[in-house]
């Protein structure tokens, strides 16, 4: 992540997808985007998505990896609309 930190700053696009990051690795991205059923649930700064959710009124707990948390919630979602 640290070479994909570094393009970064010399102005270089990274994209990158990663599939349940540790909390460390998770906390290293600075944007991050959320999609669910191809819409996009978050898109913004990392460090700020869990005060967003918390708004919603689904505040991340301290105790748990926020990319867990937030894997959790979209699926608990699709669950209750029965998708």
């Amino acid at each position: 992540v640290s070479i994909l930190r570094a393009l970064s700053r010399e102005g270089r696009t990274v994209v990158c997808t990663v599939h349940q990051p540790s909390s460390r690795i998770f906390a290293s991205f600075d944007q991050l985007l959320l999609l669910a059923h191809g819409r996009v649930a978050y898109c913004g700064p990392v460090d700020v998505s869990g005060e967003y959710f918390g708004r919603l009124g689904l505040p991340p707990p301290s105790h748990e990896n926020p990319a867990e948390f937030f894997l959790r919630v979209l699926q608990d979602d699709d669950e209750a609309r029965g998708v």
